[in-house]
């Protein structure tokens, strides 16, 4: 914690959308703990979804693009429209999480974070009868939100539900720190992003067997994963805004 609040106090506030993301919050969520804690999410979502509700994915849109595509010529995998569905329901759920990160002011990754809670824990209690085209877009969009949040791992991008440049990158740092001269920063890089990766394997296996076991009721394992998150993003926001406010007074 004593490393993410000083990372935090040498970040100059700039406007916008950077201004917000060196927030307490911010500071948090994008702490190696909570990225590992989100990447597992999103795979045990993808892993879920694709397996119980329609095989489209909730977070790999590429995958969905692809199937998209097979579609147009292939009928039998369920047509394009079947997988441009889940694409666009991403992209609103982009959009909405940056309408939220602009309006609200207060506490606006503890609002995502909560509104993906309840909406993954109201979707767990829906009946199998329940079309899984609806479905699976409500579980995108959710995604989407929860994905708007999770930008960064200490300074290195990455992203919680796609695996291509995170591979790229931690694979480069391991090898960039065969060179003694760049060995602290890109081991450092190497550790974070690989453990991101084991994360997203984790959650994939995860999501896939309780979605085979307990069907819906897998989404509690998220339900958990997201309440946990939540309280360190909530016990360190308010642990800051204590610090920063006796800085004040």
């Amino acid at each position: 914690m004593s490393m993410i609040k000083a990372e935090r106090n040498q970040v100059a506030p700039t406007a916008g959308a950077e201004q917000l993301r060196v927030s307490p919050e911010y500071a948090m969520v994008d702490s190696l703990p909570c990225a590992s804690l989100l990447a597992f999410t999103g795979a045990s979502l993808d892993a879920f979804l694709y397996l119980n509700h329609g095989h489209v994915f909730a977070g790999v849109m590429t995958g969905n693009a692809v199937l998209c595509g097979v579609g147009v010529f292939n009928k039998s995998t369920g047509g394009a429209l079947h997988y441009a569905w889940p694409i666009l329901a991403y992209v609103c759920g982009i959009w909405l999480v940056a309408m939220a990160q602009k309006r609200i002011r207060h506490n606006p990754v503890r609002f995502a974070l909560s509104t993906v809670i309840a909406g993954l824990l109201l979707m767990s209690l829906v009946p199998w009868s329940f079309s899984d085209e609806a479905y699976a877009f409500i579980i995108v969009l959710l995604t989407g939100f929860l994905v708007g949040i999770s930008q960064k791992v200490d300074s290195y991008a990455y992203n919680a539900t796609v695996l291509t440049g995170t591979l790229r990158d931690g694979t480069m740092s391991l090898y960039n720190a065969l060179d003694p001269t760049l060995r602290a920063g890109n081991l450092r890089k190497g550790r974070d992003l690989w453990t991101l990766m084991i994360s997203f394997f984790l959650g994939a296996t995860c999501g896939g067997l309780l979605g085979r076991h307990i069907g819906n009721h897998a989404l509690w394992l998220s339900v958990a994963v997201l309440c946990l998150v939540f309280i360190l993003v909530s016990r360190f926001g308010s642990e800051q805004e204590g610090f920063d406010h006796g800085l004040r007074t």
